[in-house]
């Protein structure tokens, strides 16, 4: 798990992460620079940077850590209720090589306890749901245990605030790309997954409540834009379109095709829009 804002959120991450797995797990903490006491939340272990480090960096230290067995990666903006850490691992051991976890994103938590919640919007916080932690941890503990009944779901890719990696994937994929500067390191792994033979899918029996971001200081759209401005051309670098198109005929049996199709032709986008505002600041 790595810390670099918010410890009220790395508090509450570690304390229902305690409270509510029940499978053997060894915690590793990365304390991105923060300056903040987390030994006091008592992790297996500690790793503290000097200096703040990438998305991609600080993951890979947690890779190197591992012991050769399943490694899930963790933002410290979630909160776990019971039942989490296992529906991940159910999917890697269904053969599985990567396993994201189910979220708010995917289903609101107004569907857990009522419509009052839709309120609460996409930024919403912790306290915000302060009087509802103790209801809220049964009911998705629940749904957790019923969805065991229901399979995985293959994803050309998983977004990696919540992920398990097979030993395997970690062994034959390896790290993350450091290249790339907060985005897209998870889509560049998960591709590289699927080209070494490994799935990827969306544990529906993982559910996790993630508090979109909050640990991060937001971007403004020039920081986004610079971003982009690096990551999409060492994106498309990595993936030129033979490569590309082979990760389609592989998807293709998969149903997955067409979601393909899709990821390409937005990021091929995101790129015909950086020329085009890069060619309009030369103009003027």
């Amino acid at each position: 798990m790595i810390h670099h804002n918010r410890w009220d959120l790395t508090r509450l991450a570690v304390s229902s992460l305690k409270a509510h797995t029940c499978h053997p797990y060894r915690l590793l903490l990365i304390d991105n620079a923060s300056g903040d006491d987390l030994a006091s939340l008592t992790p297996d272990e500690l790793i503290t940077n000097e200096h703040p480090r990438s998305f991609a960096a600080n993951c890979n230290l947690g890779l190197r850590a591992s012991s050769g067995a399943a490694v899930a990666l963790l933002n410290n903006d979630l909160y776990f209720p019971p039942g989490w850490l296992e529906g991940l691992l159910r999917a890697l051991q269904l053969g599985f090589g990567i396993a994201g976890a189910l979220t708010n994103t995917d289903v609101p938590l107004d569907k857990f306890l009522g419509h009052g919640l839709a309120s609460l919007g996409p930024r919403f916080e912790p306290e915000d749901l302060a009087d509802k932690w103790p209801v809220l941890s049964r009911v998705l503990g629940v749904f957790n245990t019923q969805g065991r009944q229901r399979p995985p779901t293959k994803q050309p890719w998983v977004a990696f605030f919540a992920v398990a990696l097979s030993a395997g994937v970690v062994q034959e994929v390896g790290l993350l790309d450091e290249g790339f500067i907060q985005g897209y390191e998870d889509l560049d792994y998960c591709l590289r997954a699927w080209e070494k033979g490994y799935s990827v899918v969306k544990a529906m029996d993982a559910y996790v409540v993630h508090f979109g971001g909050k640990a991060m200081v937001p971007a403004d759209a020039a920081e986004m834009a610079a971003r982009d401005a690096h990551n999409v051309p060492l994106f498309l670098q990595h993936w030129p379109p033979d490569r590309r198109e082979a990760l389609l005929h592989l998807w293709s049996p998969h149903g997955l095709e067409a979601k393909g199709r899709q990821i390409w032709a937005g990021i091929e986008h995101r790129r015909d829009f950086l020329t085009r505002i890069g060619q309009t600041m030369v103009n003027g």
